[in-house]
């Protein structure tokens, strides 16, 4: 289940289309999604599972070698030379490193040494803070850039 699936895409129509029937919200000339989000005090749903995926993944992280999500994410690396036929697979690891692409940051989540670095920067609660903040309000740019574009 990637963040590009048909259930992901299903799930961000039905939320759109719950705010485009309250007709108070369509102010001519303005983009009503952001006025809405704005007044609710609320975000889209993909930036609330942006935010949710990257607080597990430091809760993960944080937590001792020997628990299987930490042994499941270094046995990723470990397979994951192998090369398959066809698309590359959409895993937690690819959408955490689309993720760090959003922001300059000079880690990635391509090999279990980086994995490691990844690890360090999770001890520290208030650098790893600072970085998932940055990863959100990049994100929430570049999403409300998308609202601004024009329609075809």
């Amino acid at each position: 289940m990637g963040s590009n699936s048909y259930r992901g895409r299903k799930t961000k129509r039905i939320s759109s289309k719950a705010i485009e029937k309250d007709p108070e919200h369509k102010i001519p000339g303005q983009n009503h999604k952001k006025s809405l989000y704005k007044k609710c005090q609320e975000k889209p749903l993909s930036l609330q599972i942006l935010e949710s995926r990257w607080k597990l993944f430091g809760h993960i992280l944080r937590r001792h070698r020997d628990i299987p999500a930490n042994k499941a994410t270094r046995a990723y690396f470990i397979q994951c030379g192998k090369n398959h036929r066809g698309r590359p697979r959409t895993t937690l690891p690819t959408v955490l490193n689309r993720d760090l692409a959003l922001i300059d940051h000079e880690i990635r989540l391509h090999s279990s040494h980086e994995l490691d670095k990844i690890t360090a920067l999770a001890q520290d609660r208030g650098q790893w803070h600072e970085m998932t903040a940055k990863i959100e309000r990049a994100a929430e740019a570049l999403q409300t850039e998308n609202w601004d574009a024009p329609r075809h």
